[in-house]
């Protein structure tokens, strides 16, 4: 029985293959095997775009997103930094332009929130905040910032593609650049997470938490000014707080040296 014949669209396969597309990089995008490809090309009389030591690097299906980008900016980024700093220049995007590089997750967080926490019935402004930064940077160790799915097909076409379809798919990369999470499949990913997103999450947080503290203030009420002078003349001069036959507030070191002096 003959094996059934497989249609691909000549339309979009002859337009990849103008742009410099390899045959691997044909099938993935219309969804048939390299092979079907390679027979459609050669059926044709078609030379392969790739040449002898024109392969990209491999890419994973099965590895994490962030590092398959983080190894494909070896090679591709200076398309990559090009084209973020013409999306800056017309956007002005900072966060979006600084994630291009590749903002990997951060590492372990060990602080310890515990001062800030210790009565919520007395918690204030400043204690609350601690805490949602706290909670920030702990959120921050699962997730990494990185250009989009197509710094990924860039890298596998570099080498082979004109330099107008890598410039543009640096321009798509860029332009859909955002955060994933860290354990996130290269064949999971489709779509990110806005840079913005992630920012407007964690200021309507803290401006929630803040709404419900219960001492509206950031700093807990200043002492009295006697108390707060005695306190620090006391340190100063070592004084008892005792007052002396004299009148004088009693100083423990003069005390002191006058006994030693004595032979005590």
């Amino acid at each position: 029985m003959a094996r059934p014949k497989i249609t691909i669209d000549y339309e979009k396969f002859q337009k990849l293959y103008d742009c410099g597309y390899q045959d691997s990089a044909i099938a993935r995008i219309l969804g048939v095997d390299r092979s079907t490809v390679t027979r459609r090309r050669q059926a044709i009389n078609l030379p392969a775009n790739r040449g002898r030591g024109e392969r990209g690097p491999a890419v994973k299906e099965d590895e994490p997103y962030w590092k398959a980008v983080s190894r494909a900016l070896k090679y591709v980024g200076d398309y990559i930094a090009e084209a973020a700093r013409e999306m800056y220049k017309r956007t002005n995007d900072f966060e979006r332009f600084f994630i291009c590089y590749c903002m990997q997750p951060k590492p372990m967080y060990h602080a310890n929130p515990l001062s800030y926490c210790s009565d919520p019935d007395k918690m204030n402004y400043k204690a609350v905040q601690k805490i949602v930064e706290y909670e920030q940077k702990v959120d921050q160790m699962t997730w990494a910032g990185v250009p989009g799915p197509a710094v990924l097909e860039l890298v596998q076409v570099y080498k082979s593609a004109d330099e107008e379809t890598c410039k543009r798919l640096a321009q798509e990369a860029v332009e859909t650049a955002g955060f994933v999470n860290a354990d996130s499949k290269v064949g999971d990913v489709v779509v990110m997470t806005p840079p913005k997103d992630i920012i407007n999450f964690w200021k309507n947080q803290l401006a929630e938490i803040l709404g419900w503290t219960p001492k509206k203030e950031w700093e807990k009420p200043r002492k009295k000014l006697s108390k707060a002078i005695a306190k620090i003349k006391e340190k100063v001069t070592g004084g008892s707080g005792r007052r002396g036959r004299g009148g004088g507030v009693k100083n423990l070191r003069n005390y002191q040296a006058f006994q030693a002096a004595q032979g005590y």
